[in-house]
């Protein structure tokens, strides 16, 4: 039997590490913390190198793995995680498409990280306001089509020069 998708909306989550041995062919994964879920294991999502669609949404931060053996990776969530986590992902995961950040810690080096994401079409950074500012690394993003910035700090200056992008 071979799955193209799973999606875990349990309440319980320990288990993570067993459904991902199950399907090591899967090509997207969503996860959905609700109440008190704690992932063991969640590691083993870098042995998913067929993965394209990653969804990780958490209530409380976890530890992420880094992720160099997804090289398959086109479109990324991750809702509620810190910068240290963000930033082992973005190294390693340089064909996104579609990539949202909603809610997460970013500092500054996240900025630099976004920009060599050459084939970034869609970015969502939604709320993601602790020590983390719109920069000038945008104006890198050619590929750039869709950008979502509630609740982000953004001046002036720099708001001119969103506006002179073609997105």
């Amino acid at each position: 039997m071979n799955f193209d998708t799973i999606s875990n909306q349990t309440r319980n989550n320990q288990e993570i590490g067993q459904v991902i041995e199950a399907f090591s062919t899967v090509k997207e994964l969503s996860l959905t913390a609700l109440h008190d879920n704690q992932f063991f294991n969640i590691e083993k999502i870098a042995q998913l190198k067929e993965l394209t669609h990653l969804h990780i949404y958490i209530k409380r931060q976890i530890k992420m793995p880094g992720f160099q053996n997804l090289k398959n990776l086109k479109s990324l969530v991750l809702h509620n995680q810190i910068d240290s986590a963000t930033g082992k992902i973005l190294n390693s995961c340089k064909d996104l498409r579609y990539l949202s950040l909603y809610s997460c810690s970013l500092g500054f080096e996240t900025g630099k990280k976004l920009s060599e994401l050459k084939q970034l079409t869609t970015l969502n950074l939604n709320e993601c306001r602790r020590y983390f500012k719109i920069g000038e690394w945008l104006k890198n993003c050619q590929s750039l089509q869709h950008l979502k910035i509630s609740y982000v700090d953004i001046d002036s200056q720099l708001l001119k020069k969103i506006q002179s992008l073609k997105i």
